[in-house]
């Protein structure tokens, strides 16, 4: 799920606690800054959360950013005699650490 649509739901479900809860607190005889002091405390849950979620989100986008991008290639030189050159090129920012590489040829 992605972050919006989590936000988006959140944001439903704090509309309809808070009319639910407005509605009990009234039912019960709650003054009006009772209401309030426990819609502040909830929108105040509510916002810790869409803070640790975006919080989240940009440490794995900056882990995308810095990760290596390997691109493996193959120049052929002599198409009839099998002759040619292969290699692997680090195209991302991050350093391409314990690569393995293998190349296998035929059946």
């Amino acid at each position: 799920m992605g972050l919006t649509f989590r936000r988006a739901v959140a944001t439903a479900l704090f509309g309809i606690v808070a009319i639910m809860a407005l509605k009990a607190l009234l039912a019960h005889g709650a003054s009006a800054a009772e209401y309030l002091t426990g819609a502040l405390a909830f929108a105040t849950a509510v916002y810790g959360w869409f803070t640790s979620e975006t919080v989240t989100e940009l440490q794995m986008a900056r882990e995308a950013t810095i990760a290596p991008i390997l691109i493996p290639f193959v120049k052929i030189l002599d198409r009839w005699n099998n002759q040619g050159s292969w290699g692997v090129k680090n195209i991302g920012l991050g350093p391409a650490l314990e690569v393995n590489v293998s190349l296998s040829y035929g059946k």
